[in-house]
């Protein structure tokens, strides 16, 4: 993935995370100043969720929380999937690395989520 699209994907899923933007920042121009709870003046650039399993498996277990279920498996490949849901959704990567698997499960989850249940 290109830097820009990182970048972007990573401030989908900080939303996701309960990340909320509350200003611009002046020194960095329009990349904007996110916070959650006790975490104030985050930048974008600031967002890990790429790079660092600490910040994936919070978004994993609120996903679960919203009743999916999750199965990151040994061959390099992540499911997120609803079970007894109709229409049938998946959402799954298979690849040669394990974290960027689940990071693509997660975007492409947010993404369905945002645009059909999340109006």
């Amino acid at each position: 993935m290109e830097a820009q699209d990182i970048l972007e994907a990573n401030t989908l899923i900080a939303i996701f995370d309960g990340y909320k933007f509350y200003c611009n920042d002046s020194v960095n121009g329009s990349n904007g100043v996110y916070r959650k709870k006790n975490k104030i003046g985050m930048l974008k650039t600031d967002f890990k969720y790429d790079t660092s399993w600490s910040w994936l498996i919070p978004v994993l277990e609120k996903i679960e929380l919203l009743g999916y279920s999750v199965n990151i498996s040994i061959n390099h490949s992540c499911e997120i999937w609803k079970p007894n849901y109709e229409p049938n959704i998946s959402f799954r990567y298979l690849g040669q690395n394990t974290k960027i698997c689940v990071y693509k499960s997660i975007i492409d989850f947010i993404k369905w989520y945002n645009t059909t249940l999340n109006k």
